[in-house]
């Protein structure tokens, strides 16, 4: 167990989703971050403090986040094309 205070994640996906509410950030991409957080914290560890690249690698590369990988490789070749 860490020496830190637990966090919550689903705590703190809430404060990030609410702090980019509060910069002005565009709609859809608020919706888009906390749509992929919110399968995030239910993946993760209750408690972010004990949450390592490696749960958020196994996140990403899980069958769930397939779709996802595949529309950054396609945002990848729309900018070579650019």
């Amino acid at each position: 167990m860490s020496d830190q205070d637990a966090i919550p994640t689903a705590d703190a996906v809430e404060t990030f989703v609410a702090s980019l509410r509060q910069h002005a950030v565009p709609v859809n991409t608020i919706k888009s971050y906390a749509h992929d957080l919110h399968l995030f914290a239910q993946a993760a560890p209750p408690d972010l403090t004990v949450i390592t690249p490696e749960h958020i690698q196994s996140f990403l590369t899980s069958d769930d986040r397939v779709f996802l990988q595949r529309f950054v490789t396609h945002l990848d070749i729309d900018r070579t094309t650019c």
